[in-house]
């Protein structure tokens, strides 16, 4: 594990939502060293600051300290603005890690290429790494070139699945592919909740345009016996073109044998993973986002040793013994009615077990550790 070393873990995503991904790198990277989190989806306005939210600029949280950047110049709503804020913030907290912090090694870390030009330009010196966890090619935040660009300069890239990793060799070759990442730990008291009496089909995660809707009515239509539990937020506006995503949403949940609970906190979801017969993962394979995905909550379910239904993502293949993968309403029918008819075999959820003990936290950061100390020993 890297120790005593300054890190800047730069994120868009907001920590109310749940991101794992920051989170949990900020929680182990804390432990011994100086992690800064630059919280690039929670600025503050001027706005802000004259209500009086000061203290929000600097907080200690997941054994770092969290930076939300201030927007200077007023306009974050032109591209160039919003650069310069952002080159303005990552200009001022390096000056002052390099005088707190001098002679120390000190590193830039981040997951998402949106919002990162400036960070990674203002940070040139410190070593870099792309720990890529999704394909961004397609959600047009920015342009890919942007993305190409980091790929190219970083000094250290990894990715999450090797079909990720593949994608992204076409533009670098030096790519590690590393575990994907599993909190354990949040879920180890509740594997004794007890199943329910009527078989249950369950899902976790956000209920947004990721969802393949028409394929899910027609497997709920023709499946009344069965039980269909979604646990997660409702999530809007996550992209530009979600046409229909509101009517599709409340027509499935409108069906009489589906339960929409909302959502939960990390540390329960585990009592309604216990009670599931069959964990489903029926994500559209038409969005690139998607297909070349390593869905988190497929570990979660592995670690309850629950057979796991998904759409065709080409980082799943490689677990097809534990996963039962099909692209028609059909097969997936046929899927969830044999395991209705046969228990799922002890043997394949210890094989679960094991798969998902390999894809914890804990040994992503070392794996990326001994990749980063690569350079130290000048490979």
């Amino acid at each position: 594990m890297l120790k005593d070393n300054v890190i800047v873990v730069a994120f868009n995503a907001k920590l109310s939502d749940g991101c794992d991904y920051a989170t949990q790198t900020l929680r182990l990277l804390g432990v011994e060293n100086f992690v800064y989190g630059l919280l690039l989806g929670e600025p503050l306005t001027w706005k802000d600051i004259l209500r009086g939210e000061i203290p929000r600029m600097i907080t200690r949280q997941c054994n770092s300290t969290l930076v939300r950047p201030l927007y200077l110049v007023p306009g974050q709503r032109f591209a160039g603005v919003k650069y310069f804020n952002y080159l303005l913030n990552a200009l001022l907290l390096r000056f002052i890690l390099d005088v707190f912090h001098f002679g120390r090694k000190k590193r830039l870390w981040f997951f998402e290429p949106w919002n990162m030009l400036p960070i990674f330009r203002a940070f040139t010196g410190y070593t870099s790494l792309y720990d890529c966890v999704d394909y961004y090619g397609q959600l047009g935040y920015e342009s890919p070139t942007k993305e190409r660009h980091l790929i190219r300069h970083v000094n250290f890239m990894t990715c999450v699945s090797p079909a990720l990793a593949n994608v992204h060799q076409q533009i670098r070759k030096d790519i590690h592919v590393v575990p994907l990442g599993f909190a354990q730990h949040l879920f180890d008291q509740n594997k004794s909740i007890r199943k329910l009496k009527k078989f249950t089909v369950g899902y976790i995660g956000g209920i947004n345009y990721r969802l393949d809707f028409p394929l899910l009515l027609e497997i709920v239509g023709a499946l009344p016996d069965v039980r269909f539990v979604f646990v997660g937020p409702i999530q809007k506006s996550l992209i530009g073109n979600e046409a229909g995503l509101g009517r599709s949403i409340k027509k499935l949940f409108s069906q009489q044998n589906v339960d929409y609970v909302g959502e939960v906190v990390k540390y329960k979801i585990g009592t309604y993973l216990a009670s599931f017969d069959v964990g489903i993962i029926p994500y559209r394979t038409d969005y690139l986002f998607n297909r070349f995905s390593f869905p988190m909550k497929i570990m979660e379910f592995f670690w309850y040793g629950l057979p796991v239904i998904s759409t065709d993502i080409v980082a799943l293949r490689s677990l097809k013994r534990c996963v039962d993968i099909n692209k028609s309403a059909t097969g997936w029918i046929r899927a969830i009615q044999a395991r209705q008819k046969n228990r799922w075999p002890s043997g394949a959820a210890e094989k679960q077990r094991a798969i998902a003990l390999s894809h914890t936290w804990e040994k992503k950061i070392e794996a990326i550790s001994a990749i980063l100390s690569e350079e130290r020993n000048g490979k």
